[in-house]
């Protein structure tokens, strides 16, 4: 859920920023933060595609994930700073990596409406 609810804000984000027309050289700073982690188990519960066991628990109560998008970034390379925000997230569940191929898919999902 991690994933999707953190492709959907940044894939909002830049089409409000794309119809207010910015201009190219303008960026997006976004901040992420979940709280109440510590002792939490990492599951894959509400994606029936695909299976993950159980990982964790968490080490410490909060994450914080900062990235900085280019408004001109391309839809296929928005992948990358979904990685960049929820590897944070993940890794606090036992060193938890999620792959990146499993993330591309959840968001590729998204994008055509077909979750």
């Amino acid at each position: 859920m991690a994933i999707l609810k953190v492709a959907e804000s940044i894939l909002v984000a830049l089409s409000y920023i794309k119809v207010l027309d910015a201009q190219k050289e303008a960026s997006i700073e976004m901040l992420f933060r979940w709280k109440g982690l510590k002792g939490r188990v990492l599951t894959r519960w509400s994606n029936p595609y695909g299976h993950m066991n159980p990982q964790g628990p968490a080490y410490q109560d909060a994450v914080t994930s900062r990235i900085i998008i280019p408004v001109d970034v391309a839809t296929s390379d928005v992948t990358d700073y979904i990685v960049n925000v929820i590897a944070k997230l993940f890794r606090v569940f036992d060193g938890f990596e999620i792959d990146r191929a499993a993330v591309e898919e959840i968001t590729g999902r998204l994008i055509t409406r077909n979750l």
